[in-house]
């Protein structure tokens, strides 16, 4: 049978998964996003993501101020949808929402459920150095990402991915499992899960203070922060009392630190001391006696750049982080 599939979903996450179930033919009678909102430094105005792709895909597009108003649940009777999909829509829908449909509501969600309920999964798995993540597909109820699990896929997360890189990952994982999973909810041959609510974790939406560098951190820490907050909020630290953005970085051997440094420099020296600013790199003491290469970065007022154009500003034995500066003057001042 044709079910009627009201799609709801805003980012471009989003809009990859909605190709995907319109390309294996379902009938998407709607396409809900979030209302278009201004963009950039210009604050333009421009469509969602989701809007685009609807648009091109011939959908009608519907993008409510409020999912509560009146008006919103009168045309959602009227669309009388058999299933809701959402993925990313960015608001939670209310309880009778999720009991019009014959088939209720489904999400799609970038976690390994019940690890990482809310707001910025696939940021987290990063920050926090996971190995593997993936993609939930689950049913909604009353509370946040907590209903029954109906299918889950794995994804191994690589060495360079950063937040945009494995977000465009599993967004493709989910376009390309969806439709079968769609095809065994309405065939019944999904059978649903209940979470394991002592394994639940929950996270927020990354702040700017979130991509705060604690250089006292192990290097691969670190690392990992600067991966999980590119592009958005961006690790950062402070020089000469400015920000200073860090977009690309890797943690460095300790052979590599033997034949460029010397001896027990790393060690010795406070963590977020720059050991060596030249073209042959830029690198920084870490907590626990380890080291981490910047690759590219962003001084305040100026162009995101590749170590090799910003080398030259720095030099070795000066200080980052608001702390390390502060015990750099006061060391200076102790001297004098």
């Amino acid at each position: 049978m044709n079910w009627r599939i009201l799609f709801m979903g805003t980012p471009a996450f989003s809009a990859t998964v909605l190709k995907s179930i319109a390309a294996a033919g379902f009938n998407i009678i709607c396409a809900a996003s979030q209302p278009d909102k201004p963009q950039g430094r210009h604050h333009l105005i421009l469509p969602t993501p989701v809007r685009r792709t609807a648009e091109a895909l011939g959908v009608p597009v519907w993008q409510p101020q409020s999912l509560k108003s009146p008006e919103a649940w009168a045309y959602l009777q009227q669309l009388a949808p058999d299933l809701i999909v959402t993925a990313a829509y960015g608001k939670i829908l209310p309880q009778r929402w999720l009991e019009l449909p014959r088939f209720g509501a489904v999400n799609v969600h970038a976690s390994l459920l019940p690890r990482y309920r809310g707001a910025a999964p696939v940021q987290w798995s990063l920050i926090n150095g996971d190995q593997e993540t993936g993609i939930s597909f689950m049913q909604m109820d009353r509370a946040m990402d907590h209903g029954a699990i109906l299918a889950q896929h794995r994804l191994r997360i690589q060495p360079d991915d950063t937040a945009d890189s494995l977000m465009q990952r599993l967004a493709e994982l989910a376009a390309a499992r969806l439709p079968a999973d769609l095809n065994g909810l309405f065939d019944g041959g999904l059978r649903p899960t209940p979470q394991d609510e002592a394994q639940a974790t929950y996270v927020h939406l990354l702040t700017r203070e979130d991509g705060l560098i604690d250089w006292e951190k192990p290097a691969a820490a670190i690392d990992c922060l600067v991966r999980g907050t590119n592009p958005w909020p961006g690790a950062s630290t402070v020089y000469n009392g400015k920000s200073l953005k860090i977009f690309q970085t890797a943690v460095v051997s300790q052979s590599e630190q033997a034949a460029c440094l010397p001896l027990d420099q790393a060690a010795l020296a406070c963590p977020g001391t720059v050991l060596l600013a030249d073209r042959q790199g830029l690198w920084v003491s870490c907590g626990q006696k380890t080291v981490l290469s910047l690759k590219e970065l962003q001084l305040e007022g100026r162009k995101r750049l590749p170590y090799t154009e910003v080398a030259h500003n720095l030099k070795a034995g000066l200080c980052f982080g608001a702390k390390q500066q502060d015990a750099e003057r006061q060391g200076t001042g102790a001297s004098e």
